[in-house]
């Protein structure tokens, strides 16, 4: 690392290579802040068939080990290590090697490198081995909390150490605003070091295009139940009733898509419906833009929608989207004014809303309008600035 303001982040969830959509946020975050002219670096977990050291534009990543063979290092990527688990219970004996390698590894890189701040993705363990590292080396500590971290859950060993780590940064970001206010009600002692600045998403690539025309229905997300595809595969009789050239296109991969295709043919549409997995983050832009409307028909069961990155990438592309009152949908979409809210777990008012879409003209326009005024304010060009600000502060 050069004479710039250095940046370290470090974080289980990034791109695994080049055009991997997995935690692609990650990367644009990253390279946001290079632009910004700080030296960047990221200290991931390395996975079969990665580099351990590369670089991407401008920005370093290194990618330890934590088990051997390299061939077990598959507790990250893919649907994230929580997912995995929680399918894979035994994945779980990973854990302790991962948290040991990666305090390790990033007690190494701090006392060969000369490090201004360190941003950790997420607060545990990220957030907890930095905390422990802190009084050995001189750095600022942000944390970013995302995907339940905010949440005491049943843990009170959690519920401390969470803490912990919010009193021991000298800043911490929540994800969106709603994510922000649960922290600071679960710690209000920490309450003033809480600010919220979302990830952010590349304007120039997803620009409006042809969205909005034809009866393409579109979901994109990872296939398990909070997400709630299978509440939009049960309300597709209704709409293919209204409307019968839909079609549904699902993007992503999980371990619920058996079942999803189980009731896609018991529903009677599974003719209807096409499986397109995983698609590359770079070529995203164009399945969204070849779509009539996204649904993202999310819940609170077993998780919940802390932002919701592709459904902003979807506005803004110019794409009207239906959306659930569950999570940060509401915030994305401002209560209602940048897309269509529906109750939760109510496939028949799914419907509804996705049938009052395809089939009124002048209702997609300005949904199309009000989506892209909206997803601008989420550009990287707008995030990345804030996050400069929190990591890199005038006289910090």
């Amino acid at each position: 690392m050069g004479g710039k303001e250095n940046v370290l982040i470090v974080t289980s969830s990034f791109p695994r290579w080049e055009g991997d959509s997995h935690a692609h946020m990650v990367l644009g975050l990253a390279q946001s802040l290079a632009a910004k002219g700080a030296g960047v670096t990221v200290l991931a977990p390395h996975f079969p068939g990665a580099k351990f050291r590369e670089r991407l534009g401008e920005v370093e990543v290194r990618r330890f080990p934590y088990f051997f063979p390299f061939s077990a290092q598959v507790l990250c990527g893919d649907e994230g290590v929580v997912p995995k688990v929680q399918a894979r219970p035994w994945l779980g004996l990973l854990l302790p090697f991962l948290a040991a390698s990666e305090l390790a590894h990033l007690a190494l890189f701090l006392a060969r490198n000369r490090v201004r701040s360190v941003f950790a993705l997420w607060l545990i363990p990220q957030g907890l081995a930095a905390c422990l590292l802190k009084p050995f080396f001189r750095f600022r500590l942000v944390s970013y909390a995302i995907d339940g971290d905010s949440l005491p859950q049943n843990s009170h060993l959690l519920k401390l150490l969470r803490g912990a780590v919010l009193k021991y940064s000298d800043a911490t970001i929540a994800v969106s605003p709603p994510v922000a206010e649960e922290l600071r009600a679960a710690y209000p002692g920490q309450a003033g070091k809480i600010s919220a600045v979302p990830f952010g998403i590349d304007t120039s690539r997803f620009r409006s295009g042809k969205a909005g025309m034809g009866k393409s229905i579109l979901f994109i997300g990872r296939l398990i139940e909070w997400k709630g595809a299978h509440h939009l595969i049960e309300c597709l009789p209704e709409v293919l009733a209204a409307e019968p050239g839909a079609r549904l296109r699902i993007v992503g991969s999980g371990p619920m898509e058996p079942e999803l295709r189980r009731i896609a043919k018991e529903r009677g549409v599974e003719g209807s419906v096409e499986f397109m997995g995983r698609v590359p983050h770079g070529n995203l832009h164009r399945i969204i833009q070849e779509s009539a409307v996204l649904a993202h028909p999310a819940t609170e069961k077993g998780g919940k929608e802390t932002l919701g990155v592709a459904l902003l990438e979807a506005m803004a592309c110019g794409l009207p989207v239906v959306g659930a009152k569950s999570g940060a949908i509401p915030y994305v979409l401002e209560s209602g004014k940048a897309g269509i809210l529906v109750e939760p777990e109510q496939p028949g008012e799914l419907a509804k809303a996705i049938i009052r879409v395809l089939g009124d003209g002048k209702l997609r326009n300005e949904l199309s309008r009000r989506a892209r005024a909206r997803a601008e304010q989420f550009s990287w060009g707008r995030m990345g600035g804030k996050f400069e600000k929190a990591l890199l502060p005038a006289g910090g």
